[in-house]
């Protein structure tokens, strides 16, 4: 090791710093090839000290900010082929299961290589749009590492690379059309790693052994997705577009529990949603949703995706209690956005608040009679009660359109009435997929 940190020092006094580097690497590479077996396990060790020790002189001499092109892949490319090749090759492979300390050689081998990816992608990307997706890209190759040829603490290295995409989602100054696609590519691609850690051995990754971010492995990458997506609906999106980039997120973590059988994806659906339903309030509150428009539009598509998340979020790993809290608070949610929203009307639609709160309030009922879920049903009567003050004390001051409210609340009411009677077996029967699960 001395005299290997001696030519190190030598060699990088004779040749530039990015030859110096690569001379390294290669020389790591070499050393790495002569290793047979137990009978050379030290050699592993030597060429992780040559790897390190490159970086550490190229890093002294300035060559990370320098490095040309060339020299800047070719350098990539041996820090990377050090480890693969060791764990590409079967007789490198016994030798590395039959040494005690070779989990820390690997992990030093990959830090290296993960150091020079970092400055690559920092010299081609940094400050660009296309830095966070091309994080994501070099994650989504470290991750497959960890299957072929098998280097276990790729995964670790791989969440490294997914927290420097939210780095270059933050420190982007400017973001346009273009650089909202590629960021939406970032944020969609984070997701894919969590359906291959749940499809490859179980949603909690229970044959899974290690420390516990390893045995759920799954809900850390699936909480570092939702970080992502969240980032870039603050980062890369405004007013009723950033409701719209909330309601796609939504989308993917209920799809990545559905489709991809991550349980973790349940709580981050909630997260989600309760980040859809603070910017709805926030944009109505600012008046961004008055009037026929894109913003009332976004609103009431937030307030329609609240009430429709809980039954899209039930199944395997659900309680009964938890799947009736979500219906109860995401069916408040949904019909408080659409009572606010209607509320905060000037001009034209202000005389139909009332309205419009009976509209919202009957199709919550509705779609709790026919889906047979209990707590729309009562929140939507709940809705229609309140119609009843807000017509007395409001819109009666209005002469031009008390007969109108009065009317539409009467058909409202005879309708509730005609629905329960027509439509009772549907309550007597009483779904909730929780009886048909035997739950």
């Amino acid at each position: 090791a001395a005299t290997l940190a001696g030519f190190a020092h030598v060699w990088f006094a004779l040749v530039p710093a990015d030859a110096g580097f690569v001379g390294m690497a290669a020389l790591g590479l070499g050393l790495a090839a002569l290793a047979p077996g137990r009978a050379a396990r030290h050699l592993p060790w030597l060429a992780t000290l040559a790897a390190i020790l490159g970086w550490v002189f190229w890093r002294e001499a300035g060559g990370v900010g320098e490095a040309a092109t060339g020299w800047l892949v070719a350098a990539l490319a041996g820090a990377w082929a050090l480890p693969v090749g060791l764990h590409a090759s079967r007789r490198h492979r016994e030798a590395l299961e039959t040494e005690p300390a070779a989990g820390w050689a690997t992990a030093f081998q990959v830090a290296v290589a993960m150091l020079v990816t970092l400055a690559a992608l920092g010299q081609w990307f940094g400050g660009s749009v296309v830095y966070p997706a091309a994080c994501a890209a070099a994650a989504w190759a470290v991750f497959a590492l960890r299957r072929w040829p098998g280097i276990g603490v790729a995964l670790e290295f791989s969440w490294v690379l997914w927290g420097a995409a939210a780095w270059g989602v933050v420190s982007v100054y400017s973001i346009g059309d273009y650089g909202r696609g590629w960021l939406v590519v970032a944020a969609l691609a984070v997701w894919a790693p969590a359906w291959a850690l749940a499809r490859e051995a179980g949603p909690k990754l229970e044959s899974v052994s290690g420390p516990w971010w390893r045995r759920r492995s799954a809900g850390v990458q699936t909480w570092i997705a939702t970080g992502l997506a969240l980032l870039a609906c603050l980062r890369g999106f405004d007013g009723e577009e950033r409701l719209w980039a909330w309601m796609g997120a939504m989308a993917a973590a209920a799809v990545t529990l559905r489709v991809g059988r991550v349980l973790a994806a349940r709580a981050a659906a909630v997260a989600l949603g309760v980040g859809a339903w603070a910017n709805a309030a926030w944009l109505v509150a600012a008046g961004g949703a008055e009037g026929f428009g894109p913003g009332l539009a976004a609103v009431l598509a937030v307030a329609v995706a609240l009430v429709a998340l809980p039954p899209g979020l039930a199944g395997e790993g659900s309680t009964a209690k938890g799947r009736a809290g979500l219906r109860w608070a995401f069916g408040l949610a949904g019909l408080e956005l659409v009572f606010v929203a209607a509320v905060a009307q000037r001009g034209a639609l202000d005389p139909y608040a009332t309205v419009g709160w009976g509209l919202a309030a009957i199709g919550l009922f509705m779609t709790g009679l026919f889906a047979r879920i209990r707590p729309y049903r009562l929140i939507g009567l709940l809705g229609l009660a309140l119609c009843l003050p807000r017509v007395f004390l409001v819109d009666l001051s209005s002469a031009l359109h008390r007969i109108a409210a009065f009317v539409v609340l009467g058909l409202v009411l005879l309708w509730v009435g005609f629905s329960y009677h027509r439509f009772r077996h549907l309550v007597a029967g009483e779904g909730d997929e929780d009886r048909a699960h035997g739950k």
